[in-house]
């Protein structure tokens, strides 16, 4: 029999597992499809616990841009509950103190974030899911397969007991009591697993854009939100010293932009923007040449289990919000 694991929602255990009446499952080895914060931060948890746990991620490291980045102060205290606080604060990162709000080109509102009762910080998804992986691999019961993509499950019966994968040796099977799907929005777990998803459609994606630190900016602890008729910019500074622009347009719009040709594209962007971030961006339009499309989906399922099989994260809820303006908390929105 495998190791006894507890599934439960509570806070995360600090001291040794022990089973106190909660819903206890008998798993010998779990499968874990996609490497991103949840799958990473569940196999860490996992193999603390001796459990075997086989983590497969289709890139071949962690580095890609533009990923969520964000972390609130109730994520910090997940880690600092998993016992890697400490680690987390050490890896690079912006702390942000300030938020400007813009509109018309000017300023209209600056407010502390700790006024709101959050200060948010920015730390590199890859050098977080690095360190997750890096703590997971201490324990001997961990594996870590890159280039490894799923291409379905392996099913006896009406059960669920294994995926088939393809990796950097060609096909490949591993066996599972049970398979967690963490693979995101466009998670392959979820197709192959016949769920039935209830999409919620949206109006509107954003642009992102890596640009370098204007000297403008009052400083690398301030995060600036432009508000315009039906869109959003924002400017963060990001943990390398640069700033990241996000900035939304409407659904399908970003194909007609970019047909209007290059110079037109440009401009219609910077149109969106105050004077000064304007001339930062025309001063470095190789940038935005290059940019990387969120396309924005909201959708949810009705059940996200079935026997030996379960869905976490984007792959069971795809969770981006739903207008410009939800990205604001209740009290900037009364601000404006």
């Amino acid at each position: 029999m495998g190791r006894l694991v507890s599934w439960s929602f509570g806070p995360i255990p600090r001291g040794p597992f022990k089973a106190k009446g909660e819903c206890v499952l008998a798993v010998g080895h779990v499968v874990i499809v996609g490497a991103g914060p949840a799958g990473a931060a569940l196999a860490y948890l996992l193999a603390r616990r001796g459990v075997e746990v086989t983590l497969l991620e289709r890139h071949p490291d962690f580095e890609r841009t533009f990923r969520g980045d964000g972390l609130q102060p109730s994520g910090m205290d997940v880690f600092d509950q998993m016992g890697l606080g400490d680690r987390l604060r050490q890896l690079p990162q912006a702390i942000i103190n300030t938020i400007d709000l813009y509109q018309g080109g000017r300023r209209r509102a600056r407010l502390a974030t700790e006024s709101l009762g959050f200060i948010p910080r920015f730390i590199p998804q890859p050098a977080v899911l690095a360190m997750l992986t890096e703590e997971s691999r201490k324990h001997v019961s961990f594996q870590l397969h890159m280039r490894t993509a799923v291409r379905d499950l392996i099913q006896a019966g009406d059960r669920v007991v294994g995926v088939q994968a393809v990796g950097p040796n060609g096909p490949s099977e591993f066996a599972a009591d049970l398979v967690i799907g963490t693979d995101g929005r466009y998670s392959t777990v979820r197709k192959r697993g016949a769920f039935t998803e209830l999409a919620s459609p949206q109006h509107f994606d954003v642009l992102n854009f890596i640009v370098p630190f204007p000297d403008f900016w009052p400083d690398r602890t301030t995060v600036r939100l432009e508000l315009g008729p039906g869109c959003l910019t924002g400017g963060i500074p990001t943990a390398d010293g640069r700033l990241w622009v996000g900035m939304t347009i409407q659904k399908g719009e970003y194909k007609d932009l970019r047909a209007a040709g290059p110079d037109a594209f440009t401009e219609e962007l910077l149109n969106r923007t105050s004077p000064d971030l304007a001339a930062h961006l025309r001063a470095n339009a190789e940038a935005l040449k290059h940019p990387v499309l969120l396309d924005v989906s909201v959708g949810r399922l009705e059940s996200w289990t079935a026997p030996g099989l379960l869905l976490l994260g984007d792959a069971a809820h795809k969770c981006t919000e739903k207008r410009p303006r939800d990205c604001l908390s209740p009290t900037l929105r009364r601000r404006f």
